[in-house]
């Protein structure tokens, strides 16, 4: 494969990215190979290989690479650092179940993948981790703001936080159930905040 300049690295890249993307979303990421994301680029398996190493990093970027385009993404991580109310929990939930409601075909695929798939299974574990951090980041606001209740520790809030604005439970309620989306964000926000928060201290 001839060299190329950095621009063009970066072109084929992004390419290689939204093809990935493109594929899963429709097809599965089962049923999608490098071959296939290769061709339907129009360029060759060893591209793969030279930008992202394995399917696994191609996964993973390409998970990546959606969430850095999202601004709802973006804005979750600047939300989640000053969340100190109940108005700031619920709009970092609505940004992330809003992000959620454009991701849903292709997580939904990863995470059914993931139990046999080891590849799918880096990818998915990366991106939860991701939220896990901004979810650990209020955590820590509510804390500093003395408003976590006492009963919890910072590990095991961040824990219930995630189990409780988990994906599925978006998946479940929304794409599932039909609840509307605004009757999500606020019943996630209402039980989470009656969850982690010291009601007795007055906030």
């Amino acid at each position: 494969m001839a060299s190329q300049t950095a621009p063009q690295a970066r072109d084929t890249r992004t390419t290689l990215l939204k093809t990935a993307w493109r594929l899963i979303e429709k097809r599965g990421v089962a049923a999608v190979t490098l071959a296939d994301i290769a061709d339907a680029a129009e360029l060759s398996r060893q591209a793969i290989y030279l930008h992202f190493g394995n399917r696994a990093g191609l996964l993973i970027a390409m998970t990546r690479h959606r969430d850095t385009t999202s601004k709802a993404a973006r804005e979750m991580t600047v939300v989640a650092r000053k969340v100190d109310s109940k108005a700031g929990l619920e709009r970092f939930i609505r940004l992330w179940f809003k992000h959620v409601a454009v991701i849903l075909p292709v997580a939904r695929s990863i995470e059914a993948a993931a139990s046999s798939d080891a590849d799918a299974r880096a990818a998915w574990d990366d991106r939860m981790e991701e939220l896990r951090k901004n979810m650990r980041t209020i955590v820590d606001c509510l804390s500093q703001a003395a408003q976590l209740a006492g009963h919890w520790t910072r590990e095991d809030a961040t824990d219930w936080f995630w189990s409780r604005a988990h994906i599925d439970v978006w998946s479940h309620l929304v794409a599932d159930r039909r609840w509307p989306p605004e009757q999500a964000v606020r019943r996630v926000t209402e039980s989470l905040w009656a969850d982690l928060v010291d009601t007795n201290r007055g906030h």
